[in-house]
């Protein structure tokens, strides 16, 4: 029996090509580009043809756990063993950062350092775990030392993580063991010279999110526990693709806090974006509530294009609640013309605050239909100078050629 998640793959799949078909059949008709029915129509039948063996269904889905509970490991200079039994090796190149294992808020990099007769080892790792509660970044490395956020890690000590996992370093400092929210145990052991790390999976499988890990040894787990192996030092023919598609550029914690820092500054700017366009609009009424148009256009040439995009936008809104507001004042004065003790002071408030609104309507519906003749004024000057060109441009040729 087709699970729900498979049956919703496949209805988005199929709104997702009659969405294609739709796009590439326009019909220029009064000016704007429309879809013609029956060629709709037409496009469907063939979609309704098609094989359905060919809607694709996600391997990250499935009705059942996939490897959970098992194990794969790093040691050495660097070994890989997948929980299937496979071996391959990793060398890498000494001083880059490489991604180990990715997943839903979980980012594990390992930093490969020279070990002598050109042999690498694992010689650092850092993790970062994220989620609704919080984000960490934990680094450990293979001489012991280990930090949660920046702060050294006592031996001993079981730290709470923000995600909702924990971090246990051992007594003698040598072992951190990790557990994530999703079920993750990452046991790491400084042994001086290297590091040895062993990944085990969620009892819930690592499908549970509906994605399957990455990384070079989290792409190791699979529902058909197929073991991987490799006679190159790169792990040819063992991971997917080739060891430079794991690098990692933004060090040991990756691009997350790059992008992290990202989404906060283009966060920020937005923010004085709109306190920016709120001022701007403030001074634009306030020369439109003077009755002086002539300032007003002013302002508002001397934004730059996208303002102006925001400005026209709240002008719009700013007119459309200034005719619900006359509509439901006109509905409160109805009433309170019908009522039999009728105040005739509230009844001349209202028409007042009514004749307000009619002022401001016409005010705004005046200055945006000037900005719509200007841009029309713009555009038309525009379309001159471009066929003016190019007749000018025309001629110079006809003129080369004789």
């Amino acid at each position: 029996m087709i699970s729900f998640q498979e049956l919703k793959t496949q209805i988005d799949w199929v709104t997702s090509k009659v969405l294609q078909l739709s796009l590439e059949i326009p019909l220029k008709k009064g000016g704007r580009f429309q879809k013609d029915p029956c060629q709709l129509v037409d496009a469907l039948s063939r979609l309704e043809h098609r094989s359905w063996a060919s809607i694709p269904t996600p391997t990250s889905i499935s009705s059942s756990p996939i490897a959970a509970d098992e194990s794969a490991r790093i040691w050495g200079d660097p070994h890989f063993e997948d929980a299937y039994g496979g071996k391959f090796d990793v060398q890498g190149e000494a001083g880059k950062t490489y991604s180990l294992l990715t997943d839903t808020g979980l980012q594990f990099n390992g930093k490969f350092e020279a070990a002598g007769n050109q042999a690498n080892v694992v010689g650092e790792t850092g993790l970062t775990l994220w989620g609704p509660l919080g984000s960490s970044q934990i680094r450990f490395d293979k001489s012991g030392k280990a930090h949660l956020n920046g702060n050294a890690l006592r031996p001993g000590s079981i730290e709470n993580l923000a995600e909702g996992g924990s971090a246990h370093l051992s007594e003698d400092g040598k072992t951190l063991t990790l557990q994530t929210r999703e079920g993750y145990t990452i046991t790491q052991l400084a042994k001086g010279s290297e590091m040895e790390i062993r990944v085990t999976t969620p009892h819930e499988g690592v499908n549970g999110d509906q994605r399957m890990p990455g990384g070079l040894l989290g792409q190791t787990f699979n529902a058909q526990h197929q073991a991987h192996f490799s006679q190159g030092s790169q792990g040819e023919g063992a991971i997917q693709g080739q060891v430079k598609d794991y690098e990692v550029a933004a060090g040991i914690f990756g691009d997350f806090w790059a992008r992290e820092n990202e989404r906060q500054k283009m966060g920020k700017q937005i923010q004085e974006s709109n306190q920016q366009g709120d001022k701007l609009l403030a001074l634009l009424m306030a020369a439109l509530q003077s009755g002086n148009l002539d300032l007003a256009m002013l302002i508002f040439a001397s934004l730059e294009t996208r303002q102006s995009s925001e400005i026209t936008q709240m002008l719009s809104q700013k007119l459309l609640e200034a005719q619900n507001q006359r509509r439901q004042l006109t509905s409160e004065l109805a009433n309170t013309q019908g009522q039999k003790d009728a105040n005739t002071a509230q009844g001349t408030q209202i028409q007042a605050k009514i004749q307000d609104v009619n002022d401001s309507i016409q005010m705004l519906t005046t200055f945006i239909k000037d900005l719509a003749d200007q841009k029309n004024r713009t555009i038309e000057f525009a379309n001159n100078f471009l066929n003016n060109e190019h007749q000018s441009t025309m001629s110079v040729v006809r003129g080369m050629r004789s």
